[in-house]
């Protein structure tokens, strides 16, 4: 069937969304959950859009230095792995960083890794390293999450507990899009490659990321919510989420503070 949403058609099943809080199933069957047969094993995989800490001038974030961009790169990824950190229901956790930053990662983060070793890809190499990266996670892991760490605003709850939707005995996609129309996490229970062709492109909106996977024979949830930090009107956002109060969950004082310094130093972009 054809369902039309954020302007486009897309061909999938079904549609779930924590906005307006509905399920749409084209057959009219109920979709059920067998709970006899849920999978434990799943896989979490940290994924930076570039190098964090070994970066080239075109990957530095708008109007920002090399330092300072690694400064707010590495703080958002050390905020998903203390937010994981001490969970134990993912079976497997990957913390994925380009290969420019291979030995250049300081001690000080590895051991924020604890027992879990930094895998180094070409990350902006889709076809050789990170559809073969996948596959490889895919043959050994049931359930798949994809966070890209360029983001904030999710809890390690919100994130395990897309395993009910995966455990539905159908080919789930699940998608979560930032406030600023960008996608943060990918859930599957099937991977395709054309799940991640061109996702690592800051430039990638949701429209368009749907209307490239809008093919795939799969049931889509959709959320949203969350916030990236890939550009200048994200990184605005950013200071404004992180000014109010009831958001001081989403990160250590730690974090806050690493990103403080990063507002403080440009704070004439926040004008």
């Amino acid at each position: 069937m054809k369902f039309s949403t954020l302007g486009i058609k897309l061909e999938i099943s079904l549609i779930y969304n924590l906005e307006y809080g509905y399920y749409f199933n084209s057959n009219r069957k109920q979709t059920t959950f067998n709970v006899n047969s849920m999978k434990e094993n799943s896989a979490l995989v940290f994924l930076p859009s570039s190098p964090v800490f070994n970066l080239k001038e075109e990957n530095c974030f708008q109007e920002m230095n090399l330092e300072y961009t690694s400064i707010l790169f590495s703080a958002l990824y050390m905020n998903y792995i203390e937010i994981i950190s001490g969970e134990n229901s993912f079976t497997k956790i990957y913390h994925v960083f380009d290969n420019n930053d291979e030995s250049y990662i300081p001690e000080s983060f590895l051991n924020k890794l604890g027992k879990n070793e930094p895998y180094f890809l070409n990350i902006s190499n889709e076809e050789e390293s990170l559809i073969p990266f996948l596959e490889k996670v895919s043959d050994k892991f049931s359930n798949i999450y994809i966070l890209k760490t360029n983001s904030i605003g999710f809890s390690y709850q919100e994130i395990k507990g897309y395993s009910n939707f995966l455990n539905i005995e159908n080919d789930i996609l699940i998608l979560c899009k930032s406030v600023s129309e960008r996608i943060n996490l990918y859930a599957f229970n099937n991977f395709s490659p054309a799940i991640i062709t061109d996702f690592q492109s800051p430039d990638l909106d949701a429209d368009t990321y749907l209307k490239n996977i809008c093919t795939l024979d799969k049931y889509l949830f959709l959320m949203r919510g969350f916030y990236s930090v890939e550009n200048l009107n994200d990184f605005k956002t950013l200071y404004k989420v992180l000014s109010l109060k009831e958001n001081y969950s989403f990160c250590s004082m730690e974090i806050h503070n690493l990103l403080t310094n990063v507002f403080i130093e440009y704070k004439d972009l926040l004008k």
